[in-house]
């Protein structure tokens, strides 16, 4: 390694249902960097509208002596039902959620790591002075993105950047990939919810009704989105006025029996 590199590009790959990965392989890295390996990582959720989380643990089991050394690891998304919402091979919409020592930390040898990110990319940097003792050191980066519809997302995670080559967080000719695939899916919804938006005192009749919410929730009590197959029941009592609110549009429903509505 010269004096300004980086770790040889590595990457992982996991596959990931309903919110959960397995490591399936991991490339190795040459004998001619400092031996980096990324752990098994570990894939959090799996619905629409809520974040996916994806941790990465590595190591360096014998550390360079080199005085100054940058490892930069990023993820981009590669594949997505929604490329308006969530772009493919664009610095966004995944972040870095926490980096490994975005505390500095001072090793046993007298080196500083630091850690830091900067939107996809989380990146370990080694300052002080050269040492004549090379000891390991690891970590975990934590990275996000946040599925807008359900179906199918590939992440590709891989080691930004070379010997002589800038890190820059996208994909470039030369890199290892390997591929984080996650199946999102709609949270289903198991109960409804009546909210009162603004709680006060109110009329029987004429124009300043209470102004109800009706959510559909999944079974943590999270706002759900219907599916396909769900609709919402709401009966409305005899002599009760019920208008309903979509944008600027407002339909009066004044019926005593059961109003079956798709969505919510």
């Amino acid at each position: 390694m010269s004096t300004k590199t980086t770790f040889k590009r590595i990457a992982l790959v996991a596959v990931a249902s309903l919110g959960f990965g397995v490591l399936t392989s991991v490339a190795p890295a040459s004998a001619t960097d400092a031996p980096f390996t990324l752990g098994t990582p570990t894939v959090i959720g799996g619905t629409t509208s809520q974040k996916v989380y994806i941790a990465v643990p590595w190591s360096v089991s014998t550390a360079s002596t080199l005085a100054t050394d940058t490892a930069v690891v990023s993820a981009v998304l590669v594949a997505s039902p929604d490329t308006t919402a969530n772009p493919i091979n664009n610095v966004n919409p995944i972040d870095v959620t926490s980096v490994a020592y975005a505390t500095a930390v001072t090793t046993a040898d007298g080196r500083t790591l630091t850690g830091t990110s900067a939107n996809n990319s989380a990146t370990i940097t080694t300052s002080g002075t050269a040492a004549t003792t090379a000891i390991g050191y690891s970590g975990t980066h934590l990275f996000e993105f946040l599925p807008v519809l359900a179906g199918t997302y590939q992440v590709a995670i891989f080691q930004d950047g070379g010997a002589n080559v800038a890190a820059n967080g996208l994909i470039t000719a030369g890199d290892t990939i390997k591929y984080v695939t996650v199946t999102v899916t709609d949270a289903p919804a198991t109960a409804t919810k009546l909210t009162i938006v603004a709680p006060g005192t109110f009329e029987v009749s004429g124009s300043n009704g209470a102004v109800v919410k009706v959510s559909a929730v999944d079974a943590a009590g999270a706002v759900a989105k219907l599916n396909a197959g769900q609709m919402i029941n709401l009966t409305i009592p005899s002599g009760l006025t019920v208008k309903s609110h979509t944008g600027a549009s407002t339909t009066t429903v004044n019926r005593t029996n059961t109003l079956r509505s798709s969505s919510c």
